[in-house]
């Protein structure tokens, strides 16, 4: 029964020491260094965020115009029906 003991007292430490030094390595591991903001890297950030917003303010009116295109036919579509549904109840 001793033993049983002794070796089951081992086993807590030994597991208690794997899960301190697992949690100590993530800790570690996870803290990166910090990065120092320089006037040059905020100018090129700068310069390629005002790129990008660019980029996307073009695709977005591509996109609203082919959007526009599509209601303004879809509109006229209508309306032509609705015109073509009186005449043919007009001409009954």
């Amino acid at each position: 029964m001793f033993n049983i003991l002794k070796y089951h007292k081992i086993a807590q430490v030994t597991l208690t020491f794997i899960s301190i030094s697992i949690l100590y390595s993530i800790t570690f591991i996870s803290c990166a260094p910090e990065i120092k903001d320089t006037s040059i890297d905020r100018k090129w950030v700068d310069s390629l965020e005002k790129e990008k917003k660019q980029l996307i303010g073009i695709e977005m009116d591509s996109l609203c115009e082919l959007r526009r295109e599509k209601f303004i036919k879809n509109a006229v579509d209508s309306i032509l029906g609705e015109r073509l549904e009186e005449m043919r109840k007009f001409d009954q």
